[in-house]
């Protein structure tokens, strides 16, 4: 699923919302693995989004020490060229239909 699509008009009022708990540790795992995949640093993952994310937000992420914002979903998408149910593999079916995924 397109991340952007799934957003649609509500990117605003999604701008400051995070995701569960459980989400974020499944988004940790598979943005690291992603990454290691494509062979990138953290250093290049945060070019590859931009909007002003450094390698540290990127470690914050990975390490959860960052709670990742629903906003955040579509610039990792499509940094690491993946959609939202590739980034969101292996997540609880339930926590997947709280979001309208499922």
């Amino acid at each position: 699923m397109d991340c952007r699509a799934w957003l649609g008009g509500t990117a605003e009022a999604v701008e400051s919302t995070y995701v569960t708990r459980n989400i974020a540790a499944i988004l940790a795992r598979n943005v690291r693995a992603e990454r290691g995949r494509q062979g990138w640093s953290q250093s290049e993952l945060a070019s590859h989004i931009g909007h002003g994310w450094k390698q540290g937000t990127v470690s914050a992420l990975e390490t959860r020490r960052r709670a990742p914002l629903v906003a955040d979903l579509p610039l990792l998408c499509e940094a690491l060229g993946v959609d939202l149910l590739q980034l969101l593999h292996g997540a609880d079916p339930a926590d997947l239909r709280s979001m309208g995924l499922g």
